[in-house]
């Protein structure tokens, strides 16, 4: 069942009829307008805010997996603010349709609250797993860093670094190449057969600098993917990795696990690099002839 679907819907229908509660509280109000307003507005603007949330969570896809956390915070919050109203007025005269529109100003507010609440402590909760996630990582990259620098041939690194890129860095595809006289060199990949043709060339077009480049929109590339290209360089290029992932959200939430991401990257890119440096210090040549 589609959590996010479910549970925005409900705060979109929800939200509307509370604000129609509410207006129909203001239709039938007969007293003074400024009382009215105080009476009123707050609760509606609440309940807007609900609708508002459903919309928003709908929109908003880095919550999926934390949908059913919030939807328990709105609820028992709201459940929680009619209780303590129902407490205060026990034993106390009032009529129904007053009473009712109490606990309606109540669920309003409580839900809202508990979106609050809730959409905060699923950041603290997306944030923290972030966190423990890159440290994993980065643990695993930097074991690989140590087999990498023990390895005595190009195809032993490149096999390394393609397990790092697919397993470890999650990415769809992975390719690794050397740099020659002639130009990059495919010395192993994941990616399709075509696509590996054309690395070369999109290596050589696309890599001015000795930083991890991120393209996208790129021919021949599925668009729900990029290609991050990490340079293996010291003084001279000596080869590249290829990377093949799909892109973060966009949410502001993403923008530390992006950089993250890039860092790692750069890990690998930094113990390539030097394992590399050490084949051609014995003058072990990167390519079999």
């Amino acid at each position: 069942m589609n959590h996010r679907q479910f549970v925005t819907a409900f705060l979109l229908v929800f939200g509307a009829g509370l604000a129609v509660v509410q207006l129909r509280q203001a239709v039938g109000w007969s007293g003074d307008p400024l009382v009215l307003a105080f009476r009123t507005l707050p609760f509606l603007w609440c309940a807007i805010a609900i609708s508002y949330a459903g919309y928003w969570l709908r929109t908003t896809p880095v919550y999926d997996d934390y949908m059913l956390r919030i939807a328990g915070w709105a609820v028992g919050s709201g459940i929680g603010f009619v209780a303590v109203v129902s407490l205060l007025y026990v034993g106390t005269p009032i009529e129904q349709s007053a009473l009712l529109y109490a606990l309606a100003d109540a669920l309003s507010s409580g839900i809202l609250a508990g979106l609050l609440i809730g959409q905060y402590d699923a950041a603290h909760k997306r944030t923290r797993s972030n966190i423990e996630s890159f440290a994993q990582r980065l643990e695993g990259l930097n074991q690989y860093g140590r087999t990498l620098n023990e390895s005595t041939t190009v195809d032993e690194i490149s096999a390394l670094s393609i397990e790092v890129g697919d397993i470890l860095l999650d990415a769809e595809s992975t390719a690794f190449l050397v740099s020659t006289s002639a130009g990059e060199a495919v010395v192993d990949t994941t990616f399709s057969a075509e696509m590996t043709d054309r690395l070369p060339k999109i290596v050589a077009t696309e890599t001015a600098t000795a930083d991890v480049q991120l393209l996208s929109n790129i021919e021949g590339v599925p668009t729900d993917l990029s290609l991050y290209i990490v340079p293996l360089q010291t003084q001279e290029r000596l080869g590249t990795i290829v990377l093949q992932t799909t892109p973060q959200p966009t949410d502001s939430l993403e923008t530390t696990v992006n950089k993250e991401q890039t860092y790692l990257f750069q890990l690998l890119g930094a113990h390539a690099t030097t394992a590399l440096t050490h084949l051609k210090s014995r003058e072990e040549p990167l390519l079999s002839e």
